[in-house]
């Protein structure tokens, strides 16, 4: 950005920043949301993006007076104007806006900022009035589903769920971020449920039992596929004495969904240890594949359903190839400790005896109900 811009710009949000605070917090007052807000993003000392935003009621968009956004080398490309983008867009879909966002003649003289130009050009988003200062509706829907990060079969239920009217992307985009759901839930909820527009809105009443029920099930399953999520993903350091979890220090893998087999699928890009099984220890290599097919499944349900799991379980191997590089495992919740010895034991020997792995999560499906419960109580309230 050229620097005539960066001192206004810098200049400008310091005015904005002094105006907040004689208008709301020296009187301990929350702006409403046609009130310029100044927003600052930051990683411990590093200072990614600033931005000024209010709601337009008259044209019904995202009016933006200041965007800033820094390009610290310890980040990957691009971070700082992912991050404030990211904001721009929660923000417009929060006020009630089209999805729209309008820059004023602060940021770079009414233009498009040049680094969200190079960002979305990154993202292969097409932005097509950058010289008037303006994101349509079209491309803001677009520029916020690659930000989210969706893959192509989320992005494509996700269009087939808004031509039929059913849920917008810009809401599910929204709910990521806002961390009602995580990616991978809500993309195991769009590929996985027969309705995940029920999930997705909350619309099923613990008062209609069968719709809820089912619909909690879903969400079950989504979390107990978390569980394993961050486990993966943990790296221990340390000796016998002491264990240690560095910040941002997590495991490389990829994480896809199989939905015709409700199966989670995890390539991994280091070796992986495998978690909760029975076994002192197994890994992963890299370049090889777990496969681990969740069923949320309460104590009783385990028994009754096992033949079918079991038989599932053997169609998922014969999809995939026994070829090394697959591991192949059947996730339960902690249910499954509470089963009767014999009964464990028979399908252990019947997972094995298939060349599938028992991994048993430590959560209980009680406790994965409660959490999914004020998720579907928290979409409820999200805006339409």
């Amino acid at each position: 950005m050229p620097t005539p811009y960066f001192e206004q710009a810098l200049g400008r949000f310091e005015e904005h920043v002094r105006e907040f605070d004689s208008k709301y917090l020296s009187k301990g007052e929350i702006p409403k949301d046609y009130g310029f807000r100044p927003y600052r993003f930051c990683v411990r000392d590093a200072v990614l993006g600033l931005a000024v935003v209010k709601y337009g009621r008259r044209e019904d968009l995202l009016v933006v007076d200041v965007c800033l956004t820094a390009d610290p080398p310890q980040f990957p490309p691009h971070s700082g104007t992912k991050i404030v983008m990211i904001s721009l867009l929660c923000e417009a879909f929060k006020c009630g806006a089209k999805l729209e966002i309008k820059f004023t003649e602060n940021v770079e003289g009414g233009r498009v900022p040049f680094a969200v130009y190079k960002l979305a050009r990154h993202l292969g988003v097409t932005l097509s009035h950058i010289d008037e200062g303006h994101i349509s509706p079209a491309e803001a829907r677009q520029l916020f589903m690659v930000l989210t990060g969706f893959s192509a079969a989320s992005s494509q239920k996700l269009m087939q769920l808004a031509v039929e009217e059913k849920v917008s992307p810009e809401r599910v985009c929204f709910m990521v971020h806002n961390g009602v759901w995580e990616l991978p839930e809500m993309e195991s909820i769009l590929l996985g449920s027969g309705q995940p527009e029920r999930i997705i809105l909350g619309t099923s009443l613990p008062e209609v039992r069968a719709l809820y029920l089912n619909d909690l099930l879903f969400a079950r399953a989504a979390l107990l596929g978390s569980f394993l999520d961050r486990k993966l993903a943990r790296r221990e350091r340390g000796d016998e004495e002491q264990v240690l979890e560095l910040e941002g220090d997590a495991r490389r893998f990829g994480i896809s969904f199989d939905p015709a087999f409700y199966a989670k699928i995890y390539s991994a890009e280091e070796p992986l240890l495998v978690p909760w099984i029975e076994e002192d220890e197994s890994w992963v290599p890299a370049g090889g594949r777990i496969v681990a097919m969740v069923r949320a499944r309460t104590v009783a349900d385990i028994e009754l359903h096992f033949e079918d799991d079991l038989a599932t379980a053997a169609k998922m191997m014969e999809s995939y190839g026994r070829q090394k590089e697959n591991f192949f495992y059947l996730l339960y919740p902690r249910d499954f400790r509470d089963l009767p010895q014999d009964v464990k034991e028979s399908i252990t020997e019947s997972l094995r005896g298939i060349g599938v792995g028992p991994m048993i999560c430590p959560e209980m499906a009680e406790k994965l109900d409660v959490d999914a419960a004020k998720r579907l109580e928290k979409a409820r309230v999200i805006r339409r």
